[in-house]
């Protein structure tokens, strides 16, 4: 038996400056979340980043003064034989 995983990332999403916002990734089906995370640009404050279902969910909040990008990334693992 062996373990793949997979990263699976989502669009972008756009949180304004004072805002606050989510992203979420999704493992296929037939995988299970094993891990994950986010990309975004300096200024982001994550109040969580953890597993919620088959997926990976990310919210918080920008406290620079431009508009930022937030990806959420989802590890995805699936055993194949």
């Amino acid at each position: 038996m062996e373990l793949s995983v997979e990263t699976r990332a989502e669009p972008s999403t756009a949180i304004e400056p004072g805002g606050s916002g989510h992203g979420v990734a999704e493992c296929d089906e037939g995988e299970v979340v094993v891990g994950g995370g986010f990309e975004s640009d300096i200024g982001f404050q994550p109040n969580t980043s953890e597993s919620d279902g088959n997926l990976w969910a990310v919210e918080g909040r920008n406290t620079g003064n431009t508009e930022l990008a937030l990806i959420a990334v989802a590890l995805c693992g699936q055993i194949t034989s």
